[in-house]
């Protein structure tokens, strides 16, 4: 699964900022129950994990293009609730979310290119 990838692989898994038990904890519950709309955090850090997961993985078999192309996506759920985490009601998964998407590889970032993006980045 790319969620693996992502604690087994990542540079961003090794500042420990996102605890792996608790992570697919809340994962299965996701999938057991559906997803919480009212969590922006977790949709956030869901699809951030799901994205640098799914770059490693596709990288593996891609060019590094190909790989930004398909975990793209995934990022950009991530991003579409950015406000959300910024302006709303703060917690530890919004920010967990807001570390993984700027911390310290911002390939994501530098390609899309928009202002928002500029502001995390």
């Amino acid at each position: 699964m790319v969620f693996q990838a992502f604690f087994e692989e990542s540079l961003e898994a090794t500042y420990n900022i996102i605890d792996r038990a608790d992570f697919e904890t809340r994962l299965k519950s996701t999938y057991d129950n559906g997803p919480s709309e009212a969590d922006a955090g977790l949709y956030a850090l869901r699809n951030i994990v799901f994205a640098t997961g799914c770059r490693i993985t596709t990288f593996k078999n891609c060019s590094w293009s190909e790989a930004q192309a398909q975990s793209q996506g995934y990022f950009e759920n991530a991003l579409a609730v950015e406000p959300d985490l910024i302006h709303g009601t703060p917690g530890l998964t919004g920010i967990q979310a807001l570390f993984v998407m700027v911390c310290p590889r911002r390939t994501f970032c530098r390609q899309k290119g928009t202002n928002v993006i500029g502001i995390l980045c």
